[in-house]
């Protein structure tokens, strides 16, 4: 059975890409994907975002790169509680 709501894909997001995430996990994620586009995208821009950020070195980043990245994960917690 797929996870039933596009929060649980997210959470396993990562462990899908690294791996990490048994036959069963992966099984319900991809049987998700298979019905939600939404998701489906996510995914795909994830993967590109984890592939561009493996080149990007400390002394590419803004000086403030930690104070942005809170404010950005911090909207995006606020728009997954929605």
């Amino acid at each position: 059975m797929p996870f039933r709501k596009c929060n649980n894909v997210i959470e396993e997001v990562s462990a899908i890409i690294d791996g990490e995430a048994g036959a069963i996990a992966c099984a319900r994620f991809f049987g998700h994907l298979a019905m939600c586009d939404q998701c489906t995208r996510y995914f795909e821009q994830f993967k590109e975002v984890r592939a561009a950020a493996a080149h990007v070195g400390p002394e590419d980043l803004p000086t403030d790169f930690d104070h942005v990245m809170e404010d950005v994960l911090a909207r995006i917690a606020e728009e997954s509680k929605g």
